[in-house]
């Protein structure tokens, strides 16, 4: 079972959220990440700043990103990670998608 994952339902997920940020930032950073992209029920602003305090960048960029703060994130990208090359891959989630004429 070690390093899997298992679907709970959304009246617990919402309720448990936000301690489980902070128990993949503590016990297992590396899966995070995963958590952060599949679960649309922990909060935003309160998993960014235990992403901060843990210096999690790539997360809070992420985070960043799902808060429309796509200034922040860059700059995060530039002075924190200094990975030029992977800008592209990591602002696709700051990129609001088209809008398209009704």
């Amino acid at each position: 079972m070690k390093g899997q994952s298992f679907k709970v339902p959304d009246r617990y997920s919402a309720h448990h959220a936000g301690p489980q940020v902070e128990l993949y930032a503590d016990y297992a950073p590396g899966q995070l990440m995963g958590f952060l992209v599949s679960s649309q029920w922990y909060g935003l602003e309160g998993s960014l700043q235990v992403c901060e305090q843990r210096g999690l960048v790539r997360e809070q960029v992420f985070i960043l990103g799902r808060m429309g703060s796509a200034s922040q994130a860059l700059h995060l990208i530039i002075q924190r990670l200094a990975d030029i090359p992977q800008v592209p891959c990591l602002t696709l989630n700051l990129v609001p998608p088209p809008a398209f004429p009704p």
